[in-house]
């Protein structure tokens, strides 16, 4: 008989293909799915657990299962994973991140150059650069996320979203362990990271960037981290 859940997660995997399903849609009942596909009950309600394991579709009680694309929780399930496994380590992490920020402020600076309207989590990133309290690792948080909604790239949305996610603990461990300076060059780094888009100089970008990691990822590992 073989593994019947896979006929349903390629059904509603085809389905959301197709555009038979989106984002909010409600899935048919797992009833009518086993008659339409003439599977059992307990394969059906099991492909539903893999389909929601996977972040693509959320079940609520009494009323269903509907298209969630959750794929951040997806991405960030698996880092967590691979960390416990000793796959990658914290440092590998960090180190993607700071390219990817640099990444991401890239795509905001290209996207200026484009002639695009000036977007206004740029704005609301660089209200929050100049007043944040940089010990406050909610606000922290907030200022990437707004940069990343501001390229306008909806993968690395979802990625970031995703490392944010992952790196939330060791962030709020490393803003309670650094001192007056590193807090004063760290807040420094943020109106740099703003200066430096508002003037659309990249490289100016990455150094602001590389301050920021440089400052955080001494604090994580008590030495200094020196990248070029």
């Amino acid at each position: 008989m073989g593994r019947e859940y896979e006929k349903a997660v390629d059904y509603v995997r085809r389905m959301i293909s197709s555009g038979s399903l989106n984002v909010g849609d409600r899935l048919p009942t797992e009833r009518e799915l086993s008659l339409e596909l003439d599977i059992s009950r307990n394969s059906t309600r099991e492909a539903m657990r893999m389909l929601e394991n996977m972040g693509i579709i959320v079940s609520r009680h009494g009323s269903g299962n509907y298209i969630s694309g959750n794929m951040e929780r997806t991405i960030s399930d698996m880092i967590h994973t691979m960390l416990a496994l000793k796959q990658v380590s914290r440092h590998d992490i960090c180190d993607f991140r700071r390219s990817m920020e640099k990444t991401v402020c890239h795509a905001v600076i290209d996207r200026l150059e484009a002639g695009s309207d000036k977007p206004d989590e740029l704005d609301m990133a660089a209200e929050l650069a100049y007043s944040m309290d940089c010990s406050d690792s909610e606000t922290d948080r907030r200022f990437h996320y707004l940069l990343v909604k501001a390229s306008g790239n909806a993968f690395i949305d979802i990625l970031m979203s995703a490392l944010i996610d992952v790196y939330r603990e060791w962030i709020d461990e490393a803003l309670e362990a650094i001192n007056g300076d590193d807090k004063l060059h760290l807040k420094k780094a943020h109106e740099d990271i703003i200066n430096a888009l508002h003037s659309r100089d990249k490289s100016a970008c990455d150094r602001a960037i590389d301050m920021h990691y440089n400052i955080n990822e001494q604090s994580l590992t008590g030495q200094l981290l020196s990248f070029k």
